[in-house]
């Protein structure tokens, strides 16, 4: 029979162990929330043929889209002895601002459609292996997932509204492009990450935002999300060069690296995602 002093001996030992570990691991709190958060993988992503179809061919519809509505974003040009400029009337502002509107229709709808046939929603489990015992949990509802998606894209639009003014769009003027631009990459950007992470607070959007486990968290969903910022920034390269081009109105260079971004960092995402 041991003898409380030794038996406190041991409890001191194994605390100074505990703190010795979480000391030479700081972040293994963060690691352990990360690992209980869902992350969409191969297993919980659909991989029927209809499934990869919505995954890989969405960025190719949202493109081809965007091809169809370029004119009427550029609108009506004319030529002069520096090149090729828009002209600058209120049937051409009007014009591109409903081009811009119908374009984020457009892309509203190819998201909702593609995440509910090709991405697993928040709370999704991968299929039991055998012998290993099933978890009770609701099922996820992809109808009340979808709606609830949409709205927090909706309410984030202004945030990312303010985002763009910081980094240079114009505060007072054309507010109404800056905000449609916004929207455009909430839709695409934003969208797929909401509807496969949820708002549980689990820990992965805080793994996201910092930028921890961006291996664990790479899928196709986050890879758009990543590509639409990296596309944006590029975007707006050309905008104050002095080429005197149409294609340099504001937003649409900024929409087109949104676009090009987002479809490079879905493809990469869902390529490279864990299994």
């Amino acid at each position: 029979m041991a003898s409380p002093a030794n038996s406190a001996r041991r409890r001191r030992g194994a605390a100074a162990d505990s703190t010795a570990s979480s000391t030479a691991h700081p972040d293994a709190s963060d690691h352990t929330i990360v690992s209980n958060a869902f992350v969409p993988t191969a297993l919980t992503s659909s991989q029927t043929p209809l499934a990869v179809a919505a995954r890989n061919g969405s960025p190719a519809v949202l493109l081809g889209a965007l091809a169809l509505c370029f004119k009427g974003l550029v609108g009506v040009t004319k030529k002069t002895d520096t090149g090729v400029v828009v002209e600058e009337s209120a049937d051409n502002d009007k014009t591109a601002l409903i081009t811009l509107a119908g374009l984020l229709a457009v892309a509203i709808l190819v998201q909702a459609a593609s995440s509910i046939v090709g991405l697993p929603p928040a709370g999704s489990q991968a299929p039991v292996a055998p012998g290993e015992k099933k978890r009770k949990r609701r099922k996820p509802n992809y109808i009340v997932t979808t709606v609830m998606s949409l709205i927090l894209t909706t309410l984030a639009t202004p945030f990312l509204h303010l985002v763009l003014v910081l980094f240079g769009a114009p505060f007072l003027a054309q507010t109404l492009r800056t905000l449609l631009c916004a929207a455009h990459f909430a839709v695409l950007g934003l969208y797929p990450v909401i509807y496969t992470r949820g708002t549980d607070g689990t820990g992965a959007w805080r793994a996201l935002i910092s930028g921890s486990a961006m291996v664990q968290q790479l899928d196709a969903a986050v890879g758009g999300l990543y590509g639409a910022c990296v596309g944006a920034w590029l975007g707006a390269v050309p905008i104050p060069l002095d080429w005197d081009r149409a294609w340099q109105r504001w937003p649409l260079t900024v929409l087109v690296g949104i676009y090009l971004g987002h479809a490079v960092g879905r493809l990469l995402g869902g390529a490279l995602q864990r299994r």
